[in-house]
């Protein structure tokens, strides 16, 4: 997975771009085959204004976005990245159930077989 770790008016230390890429890279466990993330880190307006980190995953064609904001950019990251985990559980359960048939049909599969083959031989 290729990760992209910026900030705007945020120093990004080395500490918290390999805390980031860390975290952020154990996402793939929800979804395979997440191709892209980036992570970025934006200062408040004003003094005192919490940071705000915005993470986006690509996987497949399907863009996931989570965003959160704290006092302290490893705070920030580790609500974006709870929250980005709870939307791709989300995206997997419903792309498994859309792909499973949602009720079982009247009789089994051997009954509607073996009702097929008399039909023929009339």
């Amino acid at each position: 997975m290729e990760v992209a770790v910026h900030g705007h008016r945020v120093e990004v230390t080395d500490g918290l771009r390999e805390s980031a890429a860390r975290k952020v890279t154990k996402l793939s466990r929800y979804l395979s085959g997440v191709e892209r993330a980036d992570v970025t880190f934006r200062d408040g307006d004003g003094p005192g204004a919490p940071i705000r980190c915005e993470v986006t995953l690509e996987s497949h064609g399907r863009v996931v976005r989570a965003s959160a904001r704290g006092k302290e950019p490893v705070a920030a990251l580790d609500e974006a990245v709870d929250t980005a985990s709870n939307r791709l559980v989300k995206m997997k359960t419903k792309l498994v159930g859309r792909s499973r048939p949602r009720r079982p049909t009247g009789r089994p599969p051997a009954e509607a077989a073996a009702e097929g083959a008399e039909d023929a031989e009339l």
